[in-house]
C-alpha cells in the first residue's frame, strides 16, 4: 500500500513537471515571432530585407519623428511606430572623405581608419543615450565592404504627455557601412521590453543588407 502511494505521488509530481515545462516553452516561444520579410531599396544601390507588415514613412511624417538636420533617405516602420528601421547615406566621415588635418604645426593627412571613425562614432552615441550597455561594438565588413557595428541597448531623454522629462530605454543596433566615398547608415530600434522579440529581426535585416 505504501509503494502505491509513493508512485502515485511521483507520477501526479512527474506530470505536472511535464506541464510546467509546456507552459515555460510556450512562454519562451511567445517571446520571438515567426516573420515573413520583404525586399525593398531604401536607396541608390542599396537592397535589404525587412519584416512584410513595415511600411514606409513618407516625408512629412519622417520631418516630425526625426528632428535632425539630415533626414534619413528612408524609414520603415511597424503598425505601432515603436519599432523601425532607417537608412541613412553621407559623405561627411573620416572613412568616406579623408581630410587634411592638423596635427602639431604640421599638416597631416588623415587616413582611412575605421578604429579611429569608431572612436568618435561612440563619442557620439555617449552624447546621445545614456546608460548605454554594449552587446556588439566591433569594426567588420558588411557586403564585403568596411563597417563598424554598435548594438546596444540606452536610455533616450524626452518628455511624456504631460511635458515632464523622462528616459525611455530602447534596444539599437547600428552599422555604418563604407563604400567608396560614401557612409552607409542602417539603425533599427526597438523598446527595451521587447528585446528578445526583436532582436532576431534586426540581424536578420542587417545581415541582408547590400549596398
Amino acid at each position: 500500500m505504501k509503494q502505491k502511494k509513493i508512485f502515485s505521488y511521483f507520477a501526479i509530481n512527474l506530470d505536472m513537471m511535464k506541464k510546467i515545462l509546456a507552459i515555460t516553452l510556450l512562454a519562451g516561444l511567445c517571446s520571438f515571432i515567426l516573420v515573413e520579410y520583404q525586399k525593398v531599396k531604401p536607396g541608390k544601390g542599396v537592397n535589404m530585407e525587412i519584416p512584410s507588415n513595415f511600411a514606409k514613412m513618407d516625408e512629412s511624417s519622417i520631418i516630425r519623428t526625426f528632428l535632425v538636420h539630415r533626414l534619413p533617405v528612408a524609414v520603415y516602420t511597424d503598425g505601432t511606430g515603436d519599432v523601425s528601421i532607417s537608412v541613412n547615406i553621407r559623405e561627411d566621415s573620416l572613412m568616406s572623405n579623408p581630410k587634411t588635418a592638423y596635427k602639431g604645426s604640421k599638416m597631416e593627412e588623415t587616413t582611412k581608419d575605421p578604429t579611429i571613425e569608431k572612436l568618435f562614432l561612440k563619442s557620439g552615441l555617449y552624447n546621445t543615450f545614456k546608460n548605454i550597455e554594449f552587446i556588439k561594438d566591433s569594426v567588420g565588413t558588411l557586403d564585403d565592404n568596411e563597417a563598424i557595428f554598435f548594438e546596444f541597448v540606452g536610455d533616450l531623454e524626452g518628455v511624456d504627455a504631460k511635458g515632464n522629462p523622462e528616459l525611455t530605454r530602447n534596444y539599437n543596433y547600428i552599422i555604418y557601412g563604407y563604400r567608396k566615398t560614401k557612409t552607409y547608415i542602417f539603425s533599427f530600434a526597438a523598446p527595451f521590453e521587447e528585446k528578445a522579440k526583436w532582436q532576431p529581426v534586426a540581424h536578420h535585416i542587417m545581415q541582408s543588407i547590400s549596398f
